[in-house]
């Protein structure tokens, strides 16, 4: 290759670079020692690693059905002080249902409620207290 011919290509190559601003890597330049011409084609770009997905999202969803839960214990202990026992009774469902969204510490705490409302029926007058 004359010298005029490699000239003529980076001339080229430097308008073709300076023309694509969108472009961040700038494709291979070839040398005027090099007698091969260089590849204009960019190795195939690597596809970004699989990350796994973050426990974030089941984390904040036990926190909310555990606050959720945490109002409904309350609220159902109220409603057995109140002798409201229909009503109790439906929240105990609902946390019945909440289980498997809850932390393994709350089946107990389900039982305590259902022991009160149970407790409450029977005419015993005695009130369980709170669990913490």
């Amino acid at each position: 290759m004359s010298r005029l011919t490699i000239a003529s290509m980076l001339m080229a190559s430097a308008v073709i670079v300076g023309c694509n601003k969108d472009d961040t890597t700038a494709p291979p330049r070839p040398t005027a020692d090099s007698s091969s011409t260089p590849s204009m084609t960019a190795p195939a770009a690597t596809p970004p690693a699989m990350t796994t997905p973050t426990t974030a999202p089941a984390n904040d969803a036990m926190a909310a059905a555990t606050t959720k839960a945490n109002e409904l214990l309350q609220q159902g202990m109220q409603y057995v002080k109140e002798n409201k026992l229909d009503l109790a009774d439906k929240t105990l469902t609902t946390l019945d249902g909440m289980k498997s969204q809850l932390p393994a510490d709350w089946p107990p705490k389900i039982d305590q409620l259902r022991s009160a409302i149970q407790a409450a029926k029977l005419g015993s007058g005695k009130m369980p207290s709170l669990p913490k």
